[in-house]
């Protein structure tokens, strides 16, 4: 059993000690005794759902997950909980992200919302296809989803829609869209009619397994401070499903953590960087480096007149601690080019040999070009 699969049996195991099996025993194994709890009606800690399994068990209420995806210490389940009314409505759709620790759960963040009708495609919330594929572009489509909510949803640049979704094929599961990216304009067009609002501000978590990508983000609809839980399909490069729950951050809370918590710490990773682009100033020598994707990288010197001729560089990228990366490749003349680059404080390290024995060492600065 792979890492992934590990968590994701913990977490298996552990909804279904509270939700199925009611079993304080089991419950005490699978959380840790200071388990973080984020859903905003509902205390922390694991004594609290130690104590709420009587209230569960007498409701009925019965859990059914329809997709599971894992990466690093982060699991996410797309859920459907019945006999649900403890929790606002007879049937409840949620998007549920545990963090696991050392074989026990350590954290739980959650959006939940009534069970809608179909949309105007007729698809639900939960429906459509479950199984995990493409595990080997799991860092490339983590990398376009991440791009695409910093560059649509929050930088507002929906001229660049079709270069993330496909627009031949984009199956729409939030309950007032309808497929296709004709209706995802007619529900924004029908919102703004009503004066309506939505604003994604920032992006806190980003979890990927293979072809399936989730994102956690932070904003407003209506007015209101609003939670939007997103899951994504990738095929072939593109987007070509979405499901979503949304919803209201209240102004008091159970606890202290917030509705976001730690999630903030995890956005990191080569997708932070994917479709960005940065100066790196070594004084006498300054660069353009746009990273492109997870493997690949085009770089050109900037000089008084403009921009140099464009380099294309296959690339190994691997992160060293969050905000920083080793970044290198080997160019078609025989250069070998290592970058530490410090993107946290805007720094970056270059270590360049080339083919005749030469050397160079460099130091500089790091800056995101808007």
């Amino acid at each position: 059993m792979n890492a992934n699969e590990a968590k994701k049996t913990v977490v298996k195991e552990a909804v279904a000690a509270i939700f199925t099996k009611y079993d304080a025993t089991s419950v005490e194994k699978l959380l840790k005794e200071d388990y973080i709890q984020h859903n905003t009606a509902v205390p922390t800690g694991r004594a609290p759902i130690v104590g709420f399994l009587p209230a569960l068990k007498s409701s009925g209420i019965g859990v059914t997950t329809h997709r599971l995806i894992a990466e690093g210490n982060f699991v996410v389940a797309h859920n459907t909980y019945t006999k649900a009314d403890l929790f606002g409505a007879p049937t409840i759709v949620a998007f549920d992200v545990f963090r696991v620790e050392n074989g026990k759960v350590a954290e739980h963040w959650d959006n939940i919302t009534p069970v809608a009708k179909p949309n105007p495609s007729g698809r639900t919330q939960v429906d459509g296809p479950t199984e995990i594929s493409d595990l080997d572009k799991t860092a490339d489509n983590k990398a376009l989803v991440a791009n695409f909510v910093e560059n649509v949803l929050i930088g507002g640049k929906f001229d660049r829609l079709a270069q993330f979704i496909n627009p031949q094929r984009y199956h729409q599961h939030n309950s007032q869209i309808a497929d296709g990216l004709d209706g995802l304009g007619a529900a924004v067009a029908a919102m703004a009619k009503q004066g309506i609002t939505m604003k994604y501000d920032t992006l806190h978590l980003v979890v990927a397994e293979g072809n399936f990508v989730f994102t956690m983000s932070e904003g407003r609809f209506a007015g209101k401070p609003t939670a939007f839980f997103d899951l994504f399909r990738v095929q072939d490069g593109l987007i070509v499903e979405h499901w979503d729950v949304m919803s209201d951050i209240p102004d008091t809370m159970a606890h202290s953590n917030g509705k976001f918590g730690g999630a903030a710490r995890h956005v990191g990773g080569p997708a932070s960087v994917i479709g960005k682009s940065y100066k790196a100033d070594f004084g006498s020598m300054k660069f353009r480096l746009d990273f492109t994707s997870t493997q690949e990288l085009v770089w050109s010197e900037i000089t008084p007149s403009g921009l140099g001729p464009r380099h294309k560089e296959k690339i190994t990228m691997v992160e060293v601690r969050p905000g920083v990366f080793m970044v290198y490749w080997t160019e078609a003349s025989g250069m070998r080019v290592t970058h530490v680059e410090d993107f946290a404080r805007g720094v970056v390290h270059t270590n360049i040999a080339g083919p005749d024995g030469s050397f160079y060492n460099l130091t500089g600065t790091l800056h995101l070009i808007p």
